[in-house]
């Protein structure tokens, strides 16, 4: 009965942090982020990555460096396992194993299952790319125009103007259905409302300042779209494109991002190295997340933190957690005393280590979130602080 016990926790433990969310930023280096607890739980790469991507499946984020290199990264285990010589502005997924990516003025399809790239079309003055939902359609701002790339059966090209001024280029995104799209103008100062059926533009909102990043949350019947001069998120209603409400943040906020199954709005602040989340709901921020250098672009991934006690088989649990004075370990097996363990604090520095006897004396440790690791073992072990 112990032991059945023991494994149900182990498993327990298991289940909570696998499907922990996973998020990732891309930065000087890459910063990954548990997005349930909106923390940094680790850095990747030794550069800073320009844009990133994430294939179908998740599996794998398509990154790229100042040495103009596509590489491939495990979402699981967070190692780059290939690249490719390919210039790279940003991305989007078509399938699980189909890509389009736009590049040195060119848009590129790139097979995932046999790292092939083709050359499909030129396009001049990329910008930003996205997958329409609930269809075979991927649009692509550039310049004054859309390009929309249906792959239906052979890949075909439309174009539409969208603005009478050049490089009148901006963030799209469209609405859950992918019946509209919503595009950031930012020549002209104006936010478009575009039918995507019929590829015409039926209404816009006229601004007088700088704008930035766009997201589009239906479920409310709202558009958000930020100032990075203003230090603001605009909130407008979708159906009839005015102005309702503004977030004030004392951040310059650039990209915005849906999380994909919370209420929340996660604001890029480019220039102070964080991502602020917001309530939909309330409009109220519930937490600031330190990142790495000037990220400007967020991924949100199904893959669990692996950081965070994931595949244990050593340590079962740590109690009691959140500690005040001595932190106990529970293990599947004897754990014994003479092992070497280690304290790091939530940037990632080691600030203690000793050898393990019954419990570990944390009374010295100020308050916060902490990471334990027990030997050589990779894995490290999240405990909390009072």
């Amino acid at each position: 009965m112990k032991k059945s016990l023991l494994t149900f926790i182990t498993l327990i433990t298991i289940v909570n942090n696998l499907y922990a969310q996973k998020t990732y930023t891309n930065s000087g280096p890459i910063t990954i982020i548990d997005g349930d607890n909106y923390i940094q739980t680790g850095l990747v790469g030794s550069s800073y990555h320009t844009f990133i991507g994430l294939t179908g499946d998740g599996q794998t984020l398509l990154t790229t460096n100042f040495n103009s290199d596509l590489l491939f990264l495990n979402t699981t285990t967070d190692l780059f396992y290939d690249s490719l010589p390919l210039t790279t502005y940003d991305m989007a997924a078509a399938s699980n194993d189909t890509m389009f990516i736009v590049g040195a003025n060119q848009m590129y399809i790139l097979r995932m299952s046999t790292k092939e790239v083709d050359s499909i079309a030129y396009v001049g003055n990329q910008s930003r790319i996205e997958k329409r939902p609930n269809t075979k359609e991927i649009w692509f701002s550039a310049s004054n125009h859309i390009h929309v790339f249906n792959y239906n059966a052979a890949v075909t090209k439309n174009s539409f103007d969208i603005s009478n001024l050049q490089y009148d280029n901006g963030d799209l995104k469209f609405s859950a259905d992918g019946n509209y799209c919503y595009k950031i103008n930012q020549q002209s100062m104006s936010v478009l409302k575009i039918d995507a059926n019929t590829k015409i533009v039926v209404d816009s909102i006229k601004m007088s300042v700088n704008l930035f990043g766009i997201e589009v949350n239906l479920t409310n019947n709202n558009i958000y779209f930020s100032s990075s001069s203003e230090k603001k998120i605009y909130i407008a209603n979708a159906t009839t494109m005015t102005i309702i409400d503004s977030i004030v943040s004392n951040l310059a906020v650039f990209g915005l991002y849906n999380h994909p199954t919370r209420e929340e709005l996660w604001a890029v602040n480019h220039f102070n190295d964080k991502v602020t989340v917001y309530d939909r709901n309330t409009w109220m921020a519930i937490d600031t997340i330190i990142t790495a250098g000037s990220p400007h672009m967020i991924s949100f991934t199904n893959s669990g933190v692996n950081s965070i006690d994931e595949r244990i088989n050593f340590i079962s649990n740590l109690y009691p957690n959140p500690v005040k004075d001595y932190l106990n370990l529970k293990g599947e097996n004897d754990l014994g005393n003479n092992r070497e363990f280690k304290i790091y604090n939530i940037q990632g520095e080691q600030i203690f280590d000793g050898l393990l006897e019954k419990n570990i004396d944390c009374r010295k440790l100020i308050s916060g979130i902490y990471f334990l690791q027990i030997d050589s073992d990779t894995r490290l072990h999240k405990f909390i602080k009072e």
